[in-house]
């Protein structure tokens, strides 16, 4: 048996598809909302199975271990409330936890800016451990991105099937993104008492674009492979800068 624990902030334009999926995996939903305004609250109600939780902001990590926490099972699967869970993953996740032998699987992802798939760049191929033991393992709160405390010791497998990500709905979104994730680093880097070396800011930025729309392919995905590519570049560019003006 498997938990999907999912977090929410006025996501009543996409959770619905997000729940969709989920039921058709769990008997298990949890709902982590900080605060929503709109209908999210109604439209996870309004799905079997889903139970809804309040919690005021923590960052991602503890919002989401304390999903884990209420979860019912021993098992979880984290997804966000823009990402959706295929048939196929379905199926493999069912599979795989019958006599579950590892301690947590990485799963493929694909990624799109609105519904267009983006095939190549830095998104292509994409994969994050998303099922877990949360006996065994937590999201650690000292990620800039939230991160699982995932060790060597750790037995790790490979699922079958793709979370869908729809997290952009046009290139905007990338700009808002950027930004977000670079203040994030800044925080980060100032709790830990660490500083960038000015090459950083000097040679990172250029290399991610190169290394994103060429080297990757990016280009091959045409406008929105050049701006994801710079976009990327930006946020480089952007926690460096930050970083260094402190």
């Amino acid at each position: 048996m498997v938990s999907i624990v999912i977090i929410t902030l006025n996501e009543a334009k996409r959770i619905a598809n997000t729940l969709k999926s989920a039921v058709k995996l769990s008997s298990d939903i949890v709902v982590v909302d900080s605060g929503s305004t709109d209908d999210t609250k109604a439209i996870c109600l309004s799905f079997e199975n889903v139970r809804f939780f309040e919690r005021k902001w923590d960052g991602y990590s503890n919002q989401k271990n304390f999903g884990n926490e209420m979860a019912k099972y021993d098992w979880v699967l984290s997804i966000d409330a823009d990402e959706v869970v295929d048939n196929e993953l379905a199926i493999s996740i069912k599979n795989q936890l019958q006599q579950p032998l590892l301690d947590a699987y990485n799963i493929r992802f694909n990624t799109y800016v609105g519904n267009t798939k983006i095939r190549f760049g830095a998104w292509n191929p994409e994969k994050h451990i998303r099922l877990f033991n949360k006996k065994a393992i937590r999201w650690s709160i000292l990620e800039v991105h939230e991160c699982l405390t995932v060790n060597n010791s750790h037995k790790i497998g490979q699922l079958e099937g793709r979370i869908h990500h729809y997290s952009y709905t046009d290139t905007a979104k990338l700009k808002v993104k950027a930004e977000l994730y670079a203040d994030l680093f800044v925080k980060r880097m100032n709790q830990i008492g660490k500083k960038p070396k000015v090459h950083k800011l000097i040679l990172s930025p250029p290399f991610t674009f190169i290394n994103e729309y060429f080297i990757r392919l990016g280009i091959l995905d045409g406008v929105l492979g050049f701006h994801i590519a710079y976009q990327n570049s930006r946020y480089t560019f952007l926690k460096y800068y930050k970083c260094l003006q402190i």
